[in-house]
């Protein structure tokens, strides 16, 4: 959508809605407590434990979860700058910021 605002904001919050469901199951992995090698704990087809991050990777997990809260925080702050925007009638300003989420969005 390049012009109208209505579409832009059903767009982010599709946007939103995945982002949040993301965040959730990250989140929940990185809450888990990691299976240790003695333990019976295969959980899905593929023979892999899928239900924890290890120690080693927990850091990692944690700081990827950090940087998804900040894209989901960047999603509001631009909706909320387009709705501002739109409401000037500032259409142009409305488009750029658009623009810069998509990129976001493409980045993350």
């Amino acid at each position: 959508p390049r012009s109208n605002r209505a579409a832009f904001r059903r767009e982010f919050l599709a946007w939103a809605s995945e982002l949040k469901d993301t965040v959730d199951e990250f989140a929940a992995l990185a809450e888990a407590e990691a299976a240790t090698d003695d333990e019976d704990d295969v959980d899905d087809e593929f023979g892999g434990l899928d239900d924890a991050y290890s120690k080693e990777h927990k850091p990692a997990a944690d700081a990827c979860l950090a940087c998804l809260r900040i894209v989901g925080a960047s999603y509001k702050d631009a909706l909320l700058a387009m709705d501002a925007d739109g409401g000037a009638g500032r259409f142009d300003a409305v488009a750029a910021t658009y623009d810069a989420a998509v990129a976001l969005r493409g980045a993350a």
